[in-house]
């Protein structure tokens, strides 16, 4: 997916709340990188096409508003508003997030792939 994105020339956005919950998984020791998550993301940033895409307030209180997501993962809510803000797909294997783009997707303005 990632190579068909930059070969149509797209752009590849990482949220800040995407590198706050890697470096939290191996923290937790939930998943193993080769390197430390700090030079992971800034390898990650360093490809052509990818942009990091911070988290501002406005988004933050988007992920306050998704009434129909039930989950109550707040990481979650905030990397389904910053996909709402950016007018983009959440890659993603979450079954949670899969679900509600389909359930709800059109309410929000909301698409989730898995890729």
């Amino acid at each position: 997916m990632i190579e068909r994105l930059w070969s149509a020339g797209g752009t590849l956005l990482v949220s800040a709340v995407s590198a706050w919950e890697i470096g939290t998984l191996v923290e937790k020791g939930r998943i193993a990188l080769d390197v430390t998550p700090d030079a992971w993301l800034r390898d990650i940033l360093r490809q052509p096409g990818v942009v990091g895409l911070p988290l501002d307030p406005m988004t933050a209180l988007g992920g306050s508003g998704l009434a129909e997501f039930t989950r109550q993962d707040p990481m979650d809510r905030l990397l389904i508003a910053a996909a709402i803000s950016q007018d983009c797909p959440l890659v993603t294997h979450d079954a949670h997030i899969l679900a509600f783009a389909q359930r709800y997707g059109g309410r929000y303005g909301f698409a989730a792939i898995n890729e």
